[in-house]
């Protein structure tokens, strides 16, 4: 019995953050301010995220990251909500006035995990 080869076509929806006809790339986005999260509006997460020109190494600090506009101010912004115990210990220098808020960082994590991915374009 002879088979057909058969080619299927498949597509995928991707989103992008754009200024004016401008999309926003990686080294654009690791220089934006970093709030604390209850005071960013998120847009989307994004993945692997720049941080000052360095890449926040995701084994020893999980969390989610996500970008959008200041509550307050309307900038654009960027903010992150730790996963676990260990990741919140590890950055509660940064974070102390949340250190009796754990529970409130973990809700604002996971409704962040279901956020759409944001594709972040590459220097050109």
């Amino acid at each position: 019995m002879k088979e057909e080869a058969t080619v299927a076509v498949l597509t995928a929806e991707v989103k992008v953050l754009m200024i004016g006809s401008r999309q926003i790339t990686s080294h654009i986005c690791s220089q934006l301010d970093q709030v604390f999260p209850d005071e960013i509006i998120p847009f989307g997460r994004v993945a692997d995220f720049p941080v000052k020109g360095r890449r926040v190494a995701p084994l020893i600090a999980p969390a989610v990251w996500v970008v959008g506009k200041h509550r307050d101010t309307g900038m654009l912004v960027s903010s992150f909500a730790p996963i676990g115990l260990a990741t919140f210990i590890y950055m509660q220098d940064n974070y102390s006035r949340w250190m009796d808020r754990e529970q409130e960082l973990t809700k604002i994590a996971e409704s962040w995990q279901s956020l759409d991915l944001i594709v972040l374009a590459g220097l050109r």
